[in-house]
């Protein structure tokens, strides 16, 4: 129906280098392209908890990307 959704799990370390993955570059870079590519059409959302990301994206294909 036009709308895509994608989700993401993944596990962690304590120990791992994790302090700052939400503020990473590639993190910032594809909410900036989601801003771009698809404005008012997407939601990103990313939660923390437990050592266990959770990756939660949906894009309304349906609107216009001039928006």
């Amino acid at each position: 129906k036009g709308i895509l959704r994608f989700k993401c799990c993944n596990t962690y370390l304590n120990d791992s280098n994790v302090a700052h993955l939400d503020s990473g570059i590639g993190l910032k870079n594809v909410k900036q392209r989601l801003k771009l590519i698809y404005p008012k059409s997407h939601v990103l959302k990313i939660t923390d908890e437990d050592n266990y990301y959770d990756v939660n994206l949906t894009i309304d294909l349906n609107k216009s990307h001039n928006q």
